[in-house]
């Protein structure tokens, strides 16, 4: 394999299943300083943060460390390979999972993460608004309406708004999620990171059609024009100027019997 870019069957596993794994494609040592940088902010998050969390001392997320996992490794010339240009990563999401007892709290799934299967695995599209407070907890009764509207609010827990008009969308990601492994995931209960295979391409059928811009000759004004009948007709704002193809992920529970998982997840910006 050549190390600056994917083969022509990795093209198509990536095609076919939404996801290519590329082992030992990065350097064993940055690897290890990565996670020992992970390990040292575990440590010191035990004790009261004096420092500005946006410094990148106090936030792995924005260090050059980490972010050089992708821009100083093979990532960055594979990806631009597949998908163009791309811009240079500005953070990354430390996906650490400590060992923990399955629990009684529901989840994003609607059910309790004791009762479900696969060490409480239940997949999620980034970018999607997915509401303003924790997931409701009282399974014996609806929400009130004092929670509801609590809930509906904008944005979201995870930064995302319901609609973005400007874009005459209601998801906004990014082009590409690019997960490091920095510990071992081979057996199950590792806190693994967990894809559907092939879900991008029902994620495709059931958003809208991608949509055009055109001018009407009376008014001058702007609309969005979809490809083909659907939901994007009926519902302007959810037609979407590119069509992303995404993948339902999630990390599975960390089993206490098994050492602790750090991962580094870094976004691609969108192409522009």
């Amino acid at each position: 394999m050549n190390p600056d870019r994917l083969s022509l069957r990795q093209k198509r596993s990536l095609y076919r299943d939404g996801f290519v794994v590329l082992p030992g494609l990065i350097d064993r040592d940055h690897v290890a300083a990565a996670r020992q940088l992970i390990l040292e902010q575990l440590e010191g998050s035990r004790t009261p943060a004096s420092k500005d969390r946006t410094d990148p001392e106090t936030h792995p997320g924005r260090s050059p460390l980490l972010l050089g996992l992708f821009n100083d490794s093979p990532l960055k010339m594979i990806i631009e390979e597949v998908l163009g240009p791309v811009g240079a990563p500005r953070g990354c999401q430390l996906a650490t999972r400590l060992p923990a007892a399955p629990g009684d709290h529901v989840n994003e799934s609607g059910y309790v993460d004791r009762d479900t299967p696969f060490l409480g695995w239940h997949g999620h599209l980034d970018g999607l608004w997915n509401g303003a407070t924790r997931i409701h907890q009282n399974t014996d009764r609806p929400m009130t309406s004092e929670e509801a509207e609590t809930w509906n609010r904008e944005p979201s827990t995870n930064g995302c708004l319901k609609t973005h008009p400007d874009l005459g969308a209601n998801i906004r990601s990014f082009a590409a999620l690019v997960a490091v492994s920095l510990s071992d995931q081979t057996a199950e209960g590792s806190g693994n990171l967990g894809v559907l295979r092939g879900a991008h391409h029902e994620i495709e059928r059931f958003l809208p059609a991608p949509a055009r811009r055109r001018r009407t000759p009376r008014s001058g004004r702007a609309e969005l024009e979809t490809h083909r009948p659907g939901r994007a007709q009926r519902l302007r704002t959810t037609a979407l100027p590119r069509c992303r193809e995404d993948g339902v992920h999630e990390r599975s529970r960390h089993d206490p019997r098994r050492q602790a998982l750090a991962k580094a997840d870094i976004a691609a910006p969108g192409t522009g």
